[in-house]
């Protein structure tokens, strides 16, 4: 562990490679700079696991009703006044989709998330609220950022090259979408109150 100093006085706490802790959304509003460009972003199909207590990767070929899409990037967040802190963010399927609806509000484009400042919180008081990633700003001078793939091998046991997916499409890609219309939606029926 090493303390970056930084030219405009602020100090980065470097934990070392692999080294990162996990940081997730609370109540309580976090500031925090995206240090990962849009092809570094790891996403992993995870589920809950009764018998060990925790998220593991979902492999389930038939419905699973705990299955969750995270994101996980790079992120240092504000640990005092002119302190930040490196940590490994896991962003739920919704919190990436709020981040990403902001970056287009701002007029930003969305490989652009590198150098986000964003505030992070989770909404309402349930351990499982909904989360919300907002963009305040972009950085002009972004931090070093860190290898997300070596921290989520330290901290949630999950090879990166496992899944190999990544958030690295452009926009162009994404036009290429079949985009779903309410007829090809499967109707069910609401059934009888």
């Amino acid at each position: 562990m090493y303390v970056e100093e930084r030219l405009d006085g602020a100090k980065i706490v470097r934990d070392g490679p692999g080294r990162q802790q996990l940081l997730v959304a609370s109540t309580h509003q976090e500031e925090l700079v995206i240090v990962s460009g849009i092809a570094e972003v790891i996403s992993v199909t995870r589920h809950w696991d009764t018998t060990l207590d925790k998220t593991v990767p979902c492999e389930c070929s038939g419905p699973c009703p705990s299955r969750r899409l995270d994101r996980f990037l790079a992120v240092i967040y504000r640990t005092g006044p002119t302190i930040w802190q490196e940590r490994l963010l896991v962003l739920s399927d919704q919190g990436w989709h709020c981040l990403i609806g902001s970056l287009v509000a701002k007029g930003c484009p969305i490989d652009a998330i590198r150098g986000g400042r964003c505030i992070l919180r989770r909404v309402g008081n349930k351990a499982n609220g909904r989360i919300e990633c907002h963009l305040q700003d972009v950085v002009k001078n972004v931090p070093a950022g860190f290898d997300v793939a070596a921290a989520m091998r330290g901290t949630v046991g999950v090879s990166a090259d496992f899944f190999g997916d990544s958030e690295g499409v452009t926009a162009s890609d994404q036009a290429l979408l079949p985009i779903k219309t309410r007829n090809q939606k499967p109707r069910v029926d609401k059934g009888k109150k």
